[in-house]
């Protein structure tokens, strides 16, 4: 188990398929192979998943710990779009609105605020459309 787990942990759909396949040996992992798992794939996040084992020791679902660390990884990453994308949109709308200003086109500034499609128009026409 350790061993596969370490062969595959560079590619994550062969690890979920492994983990998939393993899913009996992966539902109840020792602490001690976690621990191993952990040093050898320098991942430290599955001992946070710890549960009681049927015989009240510590185990993890090391399945459950990967789908979650992967939703987390995802929200993660949707947070940094939207980051990203907001930055990018303040910057190219503010493009728009200083050469709106420079060109004296107040009126359709004020019909860029509202209107999405006379925007993109804007944005063409004063060649910004390629950061769209």
């Amino acid at each position: 188990m350790v061993f596969g787990f370490i062969k595959y942990q560079r590619d994550k759909k062969a690890l979920k398929r492994f983990v998939e396949k393993n899913r009996e040996i992966f539902s109840k992992v020792p602490m001690e192979t976690c621990k191993a798992i952990e040093v050898l794939t320098n991942t430290k996040e599955i001992s946070k998943y710890i549960e009681q084992n049927e015989d009240g020791r510590e185990a993890v679902n090391v399945c459950v710990a990967l789908e979650e660390m992967r939703e987390d990884a995802k929200a993660e990453g949707r947070t940094e779009g939207r980051t990203e994308g907001r930055t990018e949109g303040e910057a190219l709308f503010a493009s728009l609105t200083q050469k709106l200003v420079r060109d004296n086109r107040m009126e359709d500034l004020m019909m860029a605020t509202k209107d999405k499609e006379f925007r993109s128009k804007l944005y063409q026409e004063y060649n910004l459309a390629k950061d769209l």
